[in-house]
């Protein structure tokens, strides 16, 4: 069994992204973790220093890391580009499940939101799930199951100001 899985960090489903990952790998199915962040900022958060940060390699880089501690596949696309996530599905021989984990955040008030944002929120947010939903069913179709699981966070109920 293999299982897609999508995320990114900020908002905490890069931990739960990572966490199934694992628990699915050590189940013994295969897992292809796609993960994602334009607006990587975390470092600068925690107090490293701009060289320091640009000196941190991703972990979508880390390919054989990755494979040796989880047993999963890690590639790294924009969910919002639906292109390059037919491509990195492609790259898969198939898919049982699909957990769309990916999202992203704007930090501010919707009247101060500038409508690039707001388009970026929506091509990753809901785009970035039909994208992968799109890829991930002719596997589904071809053997006549699957599962799709997708996942919010508790911004998607309260909204963040």
């Amino acid at each position: 069994m293999k299982v897609a899985i999508t995320g990114k960090g900020g908002v905490g489903k890069t931990t739960l992204s990572s966490t199934l990952a694992r628990l699915y790998a050590d189940g013994g199915r295969t897992v292809l973790a796609a993960d994602v962040d334009p607006d990587a900022n975390l470092g600068l958060a925690l107090g490293l220093t701009q060289e320091e940060v640009d000196s941190i390699v991703p972990i979508s880089k880390m390919r054989t890391l990755v494979e040796e501690r989880t047993g999963a596949t890690g590639i790294c696309c924009d969910v919002a580009d639906g292109q390059a996530v037919k491509a990195a599905f492609e790259a898969i021989d198939h898919v049982d499940i699909l957990v769309c984990n990916a999202g992203i955040c704007h930090y501010g008030l919707m009247s101060m939101m500038e409508e690039a944002d707001w388009d970026r929120l929506f091509a990753a947010n809901v785009k970035g799930i039909y994208n992968c939903v799109n890829a991930a069913m002719p596997f589904f179709l071809r053997k006549h199951s699957g599962s799709i699981v997708t996942v919010s966070s508790m911004w998607g109920r309260v909204g963040s100001s």
